[in-house]
């Protein structure tokens, strides 16, 4: 069985530096945020003896430090075996508890098998959200956060449960937002051992509606190793323009995990050492990185625009001879960070419209498509009455705007002059 898979890169996907030189249609962004998130991670205290397989509680916590991130996910199974409170106290406390105040947490089902999972509502207090519940959402930066239950067979994950309802409220209250997060303890698809287990099974639901609103990345651990999927539909299969990508990070310290199945769509998988993931979270984009504990060398890493973020554009027009551009075309070149499709006019302003007598201000116009971080060349076609009319002018200047419209229906235009002789 192999441990270890790499296929294709991910989608190209443009450097931040980079996307932000496009200029034209980016929102305004907050700082830049940072987040680590692991899970399944401390040993209880009654054997908490490191070995180079177990128990490395310890060494993930000193990579959280160096990170030093703004925000922490610890993605459930958080302490070991029941999620007692004495128990939290004696293991998870005396490592990960000193990020305490940054740690938004998710719960896993190590800590349901105390009643309530009591132990753990009492440990993270309001951090963890509603006792008994346990799903709430947050702000990190520009990103909208969501925190799950995926403790399915006690609070229920299916429609019209009630963490259902809740998270569908939550989701359209945020429709606006470019950039959503969630995460939740049992990973929908996974090529570990707890693949086919009933709560992992229900949690496609919480992952369908996660797909359905458009949301960038989930995240996940319960199996004890590092896996990354291609974005997926809310069926697991393969959707390059709004899927949602899956990260299961289960190597927080506690214990690593063989693989035992193969997934379509894995992207990179690892079962060899405990670490974490890093993300970055911009206005309108994410980088991730795993970083594995002292004495590792697997790594991974990549970055992605957010669905919901418009389009930044750069358009250029060329000029030249009237005539020439009436008998052949306005030629416009467009740069688009992302995949959309284009619409662009041309319009004069209304004093030349009624010198010139054309009814209309809008003279010429055309429509095409760009890729990600590709040059897409457009010909505006002129109207025959601006034609007519233009031709009998020595000069005419023209705006030009160009309408980017991306696969989740966001919206953004810029603008050029030119004058024409």
């Amino acid at each position: 069985m192999l441990s270890a898979l790499r296929t294709a890169p991910p989608r190209l996907a443009i450097p931040f530096a980079a996307a932000a030189a496009l200029g034209a249609a980016a929102p305004a962004s907050a700082a830049r945020v940072t987040m680590v998130a692991a899970g399944n991670i401390a040993c209880p205290p009654a054997a908490n003896i490191p070995t180079p397989t177990s128990c490395q509680q310890e060494a993930t916590a000193r990579e959280v430090e160096r990170l030093n991130p703004a925000f922490i996910a610890a993605l459930g199974d958080n302490q070991y075996e029941t999620g007692t409170l004495d128990e939290f106290r004696g293991s998870f406390d005396r490592t990960w508890g000193r990020f305490k105040s940054r740690i938004r947490p998710a719960a896993g089902n190590h800590e349901w098998r105390t009643a309530g999972a009591a132990g753990y509502f009492d440990y993270f207090g309001s951090a963890a959200g509603p006792r008994g519940k346990g799903w709430y959402s947050y702000r990190a930066g520009d990103w909208h956060v969501i925190v799950l239950n995926s403790q399915c067979d006690v609070v229920g994950c299916g429609t019209g449960s009630e963490q259902d309802r809740w998270l569908r409220a939550d989701l359209a209250a945020h429709r606006s937002e470019p950039c959503t997060l969630a995460y939740f303890h049992h990973p929908p698809f996974t090529g570990g051992s707890t693949r086919d287990s009933p709560n992992n099974v229900a949690a496609r639901s919480l992952f369908a509606t996660l797909h359905g609103a458009q949301a960038d990345l989930v995240l996940a651990a319960h199996d004890h190793a590092y896996q990354r999927f291609t974005p997926l539909d809310s069926s697991g299969a393969e959707d390059q323009e709004l899927g949602l990508r899956e990260i299961v990070v289960g190597t927080g310290g506690n214990s690593l995990h063989r693989f035992e199945y193969f997934v379509p769509y894995t992207v990179v998988r690892y079962d060899r050492t405990f670490g974490v993931l890093h993300l970055t979270l911009g206005a309108r984009d994410y980088a991730w990185g795993f970083h594995p504990v002292a004495g590792g060398t697997f790594t991974d890493a990549g970055s992605d625009q957010c669905h919901r973020a418009p389009a930044a554009l750069r358009a250029s027009v060329k000029g030249g001879r009237l005539a020439t551009a009436l008998r052949r075309g306005l030629r416009t070149s467009v740069r688009s960070d992302r995949v959309a499709r284009l619409k662009a006019s041309a319009t004069v302003n209304a004093r030349s419209a009624r010198r010139l007598g054309l009814g209309r201000r809008t003279v010429a116009s055309g429509r095409g498509s760009a890729r990600a971080g590709g040059t897409a060349t457009q010909t505006l076609r002129f109207t025959r009455r601006a034609r007519s009319a233009l031709g009998r002018a020595r000069r005419v200047t023209l705006t030009v705007g160009v309408t980017a419209t991306t696969p989740a229906a966001r919206t953004s235009t810029t603008t050029r002059r030119v004058t024409l002789r």
